[in-house]
């Protein structure tokens, strides 16, 4: 359908925007730790490590670990008021998007059921063979808790081993400028994506009326993990299915379906790809499929890439009905003839 169409290229090409937005909202974070840990080392150069003072190093550990909480809180603060003008953004914006593309008036739902929908609604993140469910909230105190702890273990480890107090600066330091940097960006890109595609959902939701469900769009391009890739094309009922972000730095999202007698006719669509715009009708399984053996082995792993040229494999039967991904031992299993035909 047309208007299915300009949906899909519309909301995939506005994707690449809010990546840009996670960008610089990791980017702040970065500039917030930047000066947490010059506050850390500071503290840190107030301790000795003499046998006499070790105790005193334990307790300033315990000191750095509720600085680094009570810092780290206020910025969750801040970050979260920023997310909820996001959403109440996100949501206008799509539906203006589905104003374009549906025969009929829409509906706005109410900013408050849009937080609370942001707050309530739980992530569910895909991690190995486990699915993790987390609140927002839940997802950063987790984040402030580990961090805390991390820095707090290089003190008590040094004070036990007589470490002198620079080293446990670089310490420190080494993995605030690695680890935690890192992290910090997995949390925000996946928290931007979670309040994003809510916001999204609540627009939906009231607007059930002229929408028949939602398909599930993945970025064609490297990045992306074989649960998207595997998912990417599926038409789900709203509200059903795997839910964006399926896991940490996930950039899938889903894209409302018009009933075919409330579309516009006239708007065609496309979608924006790492090798430029592609019809719409594409989906991830097809556009790999056009991607040299390189490439495939790249994204996919060797053994998986050659199920899926000589296997007959579609991306699909990578994973089960959540996501996960099947383990070759399980692919063994479930589709013994793909193996006999790719020689594995």
């Amino acid at each position: 359908m047309a208007s299915n169409q300009y949906l899909i290229d519309g909301l995939t090409r506005h994707q690449i925007f809010l990546q840009r937005f996670a960008g610089q909202q990791a980017n702040e974070a970065q500039e917030f730790l930047k000066g947490l840990l010059e506050r850390t080392q500071a503290r840190i150069s107030a301790g000795t490590n003499t046998e006499f003072q070790m105790t005193r190093l334990i307790d300033l550990a315990q000191q750095i670990e509720q600085l680094i909480r009570d810092e780290m809180g206020e910025f969750q603060i801040s970050f979260t008021e920023q997310l909820r003008d996001f959403a109440e953004y996100e949501s206008d914006f799509v539906l203006r998007l589905m104003n374009g593309a549906i025969a009929m008036d829409t509906v706005s739902p109410a900013p408050a059921q849009i937080i609370a929908a942001i707050t309530d609604r739980p992530l569910r993140l895909i991690q190995g063979r486990t699915t993790q469910s987390v609140t927002l909230n839940q997802l950063f105190n987790t984040f402030t808790a580990s961090q805390a702890q991390q820095v707090g273990q290089i003190i008590r480890d040094g004070a036990v081993t007589g470490e002198t107090v620079d080293n446990m600066r670089r310490q420190v330091s080494q993995v605030v400028n690695t680890r935690t940097r890192r992290e910090s960006e997995a949390v925000i890109r996946t928290a931007v994506n979670h309040i994003g595609q809510t916001a999204r959902q609540a627009t939906y939701d009231a607007n059930s009326d002229v929408l028949s469900g939602e398909r599930f769009v993945a970025t064609l391009d490297g990045k992306t993990t074989i649960t998207c890739q595997s998912l990417d094309g599926t038409v789900y009922p709203l509200n059903q299915g795997p839910m964006p972000p399926l896991h940490y730095n996930c950039r899938s999202i889903k894209v409302p379906v018009v009933r075919p007698e409330f579309t516009v006719p006239g708007v065609e669509g496309e979608r924006a790809s790492m090798n430029g715009p592609v019809d719409d009708r594409t989906t991830y399984n097809s556009w790999l499929r056009r991607q040299p053996a390189a490439f495939q082995n790249e994204v996919l792993g060797e053994e998986r890439a050659k199920l899926f040229r000589s296997g007959g494999l579609s991306l699909s039967k990578f994973t089960d009905s959540t996501g996960r991904v099947y383990t070759l031992d399980e692919l063994r299993r479930l589709e013994p003839l793909a193996f006999e035909r790719a020689n594995l």
